[in-house]
């Protein structure tokens, strides 16, 4: 480090914060300098992200903003990339959530997670709203089963590692969810359920999605049915 030429700036990212006194500190000696940037909580990343549409000449409903915070999570630079979108997107008039759920990747996760929550809690009308939000998106009926079925299959190894103690970075690791927002959601999701009723929709799943390519039955009619069950269930 003391041989670096005065014009070049070396920098080190840490993901854990370092004590004052730390060894890694006091290495490079009294030239470092050190900035912390702190991960933004919710009231404060809500009202970073009203700002943020202020910055662009927009205006976001409080519903809008804090389902865009819930999406994207605390990422400030694809929450800015997502703003600025949104912002084009809908010109003079106030971002609504349905202009979000068009144009923000992650909304077809969340519908999906709130798909699920609603069959659960015997609200067939609110799910299948749900799912059709995501068909008028251009998503296909085989798309949400397929998504469908992989958030079941999520949730069953999920509740699979929490009874073996894992924690939860590494739950995320070995199911393969590395956005911090939907391993939180999915973690919250699988306390609500045991395996045996997921294992019971994944079958019901591959059953509806067998029925549709064989052609015994209409697609919509089959998801509509499908939801019913489970609803009931």
């Amino acid at each position: 480090l003391s041989s670096l030429p005065a014009t070049t700036e070396l920098v080190f990212i840490e993901q854990i914060t370092l004590r004052e006194n730390a060894v890694a500190l006091r290495s490079v000696g009294p030239s470092a300098n050190v900035q912390r940037f702190q991960k933004k909580e919710r009231g404060e990343l809500e009202a970073w992200i009203r700002d943020r549409f202020a910055y662009y000449d927009s205006t976001a409903s409080r519903e809008s903003v804090a389902r865009i915070g819930s999406l994207v999570g605390s990422d400030i630079r694809l929450l800015d990339q997502e703003i600025k979108k949104l912002a084009l997107y809908a010109g003079d008039r106030e971002i609504s959530q349905s202009d979000i759920n068009l144009m923000v990747p992650d909304s077809r996760d969340a519908n999906i997670f709130e798909a699920i929550d609603a069959v659960f809690a015997r609200r067939p009308a609110v799910a299948l709203r749900l799912l059709y939000i995501l068909l008028s998106g251009g998503e296909t009926i085989h798309g949400v089963l397929r998504m469908l079925s992989r958030q079941v299959r999520l949730l069953i190894l999920t509740i699979d590692l929490r009874a073996q103690l894992v924690s939860q970075e590494e739950i995320g690791k070995r199911i393969g969810l590395t956005n911090s927002w939907a391993l939180d959601k999915t973690i919250r999701q699988s306390s609500n359920f045991n395996i045996q009723q997921l294992a019971n929709i994944h079958r019901r799943l591959l059953a509806a999605d067998l029925a549709i390519k064989k052609g015994e039955m209409d697609d919509r009619l089959a998801v509509e049915i499908l939801v019913a069950q489970l609803s009931a269930a």
